[in-house]
């Protein structure tokens, strides 16, 4: 969000101050998430595997949803709704 934050207030907008931070955040959101699934669901050996593949399919499809929903309804224009999203 900080690196967000530096492109959207000394930058333009490119791919250098926009995409590379939002990869940036995108890693940390994966390591963390696929982590968490994965120790949460260590004592179900036998169908852990089915559990965590069902658990991103629809966290996939929230986040899709809501994304659309996020870039129909507000102004694209500017990432400041994306940066205090990722700083909440």
């Amino acid at each position: 969000a900080v690196l967000l934050g530096i492109g959207e207030l000394y930058g333009s907008p490119s791919f250098l101050t926009f995409v590379l931070p939002m990869w940036v955040m995108a890693v940390g959101i994966v390591v963390t998430v696929s982590v968490t699934a994965n120790g949460a669901l260590a004592q179900f050996d036998d169908i852990a595997g089915s559990a965590v593949a069902f658990y991103f399919c629809i966290q996939s499809l929230i986040v899709s949803i809501v994304g659309t929903l996020a870039v129909t309804l507000l102004n694209g224009d500017t990432a400041w709704p994306v940066i205090v999203y990722a700083t909440t």
